[in-house]
């Protein structure tokens, strides 16, 4: 809502830093990226439905966010987990199957970068 409609951030720069900076800077090679070998971890989002944020659209444990109440003009459609669908149309489909992940070089000591 705020960057790519307001102030016209390209998709692909939103992208970049909601998970390509992120994977990049804690060493976690198999994310944030879509790319032969990394893992298919995906969320697709309808750009063109708008609608209030309500915490019962929230599925985390604590159901607060500053964006409660707001028009977002963007909807997640589906949200894939290593190529399996785990939320579609609102609601969640299956176990998200997570699991824990550490950095590819575990040797980096903390803060520094590449």
């Amino acid at each position: 809502t705020h960057g790519h409609r307001e102030r016209g951030l390209p998709l692909a720069h939103i992208a970049g830093a909601a998970a390509g900076f992120p994977a990049r800077r804690f060493g976690f090679g198999s994310k944030g990226r879509i790319d032969l070998g990394a893992d298919a971890d995906l969320v697709l989002a309808d750009l063109g439905a708008e609608h209030v944020l309500r915490s019962d659209d929230l599925f985390y444990r604590h159901r607060h966010s500053p964006f409660t109440g707001r028009t977002l003009r963007a909807r997640i459609a589906r949200t894939i987990l290593r190529g399996r669908t785990v939320f579609a149309d609102g609601q969640i489909t299956g176990p998200p199957g997570g699991r824990l992940t550490v950095p590819d070089d575990h040797t980096r000591p903390r803060g520094q970068e590449d």
